[in-house]
Parts: C-alpha cells; sequence; structure tokens
C-alpha cells in the first residue's frame, strides 16, 4: 500500500470516530415516563356471588303427599357489561348424612324467578338439576326452588337419619 492510500485510511477512520462522538453533553438522546406512566384501565371485574336462605322449612302438606321445601336462592351479578349470554344455575341435592341422591328417581327440583325478581325467564334442560335464567344484566337475581323428594328419596334419606333432612347445593355461574 502507498503511503496516501494508508494516510485516506487513517483519516476516513478519523471521521467516522469523531461523527461518533459528536453528541455534546447537554444533548437528550433517550427518554422514559417512569413515574409517569399511561394509566390502562383494564374496568371492574365481573363478580357472580350467590346465596340461599338457610331457614326453608317444609311445605304444608297432606298424609299421603311427597314432601317439600321451598327456598330461596339469591345471585347477584356485577359489572357484566353486557358480557355474558345466561346465568347457568346446577344444583345438587344429598341427605345431610351424605346419603347420594339421584335428581328424578329420588326428587324433583321446580325453579321460578322469585316475584321480587320480576322478569327472569328460567328454563330447565329436562335432567332436574341444570337450569338456566337468560337474564344475565347485573344486579340481584332471585329465585324460588322448591325440592320435593319422592317416596323412594324420602324413604332414603329417613332410613339413614330418622328424618328427611337433605343438602341443597348451588352452583350458579355466568356464562
Amino acid at each position: 500500500m502507498k503511503k496516501t492510500t494508508l494516510l485516506s485510511l487513517a483519516t476516513a477512520a478519523a471521521v467516522v470516530a469523531t461523527s461518533v462522538g459528536t453528541f455534546a453533553a447537554y444533548d437528550t438522546l433517550s427518554a422514559n415516563n417512569t413515574g409517569e406512566g399511561g394509566v390502562l384501565d383494564f374496568g371492574k371485574p365481573v363478580t357472580v356471588a350467590m346465596s340461599m336462605d338457610p331457614s326453608a322449612t317444609a311445605n304444608e302438606r297432606s298424609v299421603g303427599e311427597a314432601p317439600s321445601v321451598t327456598t330461596t336462592a339469591t345471585v347477584t351479578v356485577q359489572n357484566e357489561d353486557s358480557l355474558g349470554e345466561a346465568i347457568d344455575l346446577v344444583f345438587d341435592l344429598a341427605g345431610a348424612d351424605g346419603t347420594a341422591l339421584e335428581a328424578t328417581t329420588d326428587y324433583t327440583l321446580d325453579v321460578q324467578a322469585s316475584s321480587t325478581y320480576g322478569s327472569g325467564e328460567v328454563s330447565g334442560t329436562g335432567d332436574n338439576v341444570n337450569f338456566e335464567d337468560g337474564n344475565t344484566e347485573a344486579g340481584e337475581k332471585k329465585y324460588d326452588v322448591t325440592v320435593t323428594l319422592t317416596e323412594p328419596g324420602a324413604q332414603k334419606i329417613a332410613e339413614k337419619n330418622g328424618a328427611a333432612e337433605v343438602k341443597l347445593e348451588m352452583v350458579a355461574t355466568l356464562r
């Protein structure tokens, strides 16, 4: 290589090195918003809560009639914002001592929108355990749940503990 070529390469390298370090100390080369970040609002969570009247007692009946109890189940939906399609109500019934009871064989369920709720249309699916309410609007919904023991169901429970005491469980799911 000639001296002039070497000198040209050295000059080019010096120019490149000089332009890389040409920012002054007062130049701002990056930025962030630490401490002043934008707030992202995801809204409030949709919640479903439920309770059942624990003080339900047997309905009046005559000798030879199947025993039944009506209780009120309350489902409260908050922040639904038209996201849901329906509220599924799924019931399970067993003897207070855990004796298994079979739907339709040992008991029947009737679920109606409570008169205090008003416009709820509750429909069963035919299996006597699953029910659906198409009204998903936020707020409190009350359902009158009537459980009627069949003859075999009442006998099954009475044989185990001397009285027809059952435990009703309900799961309410917004879908």
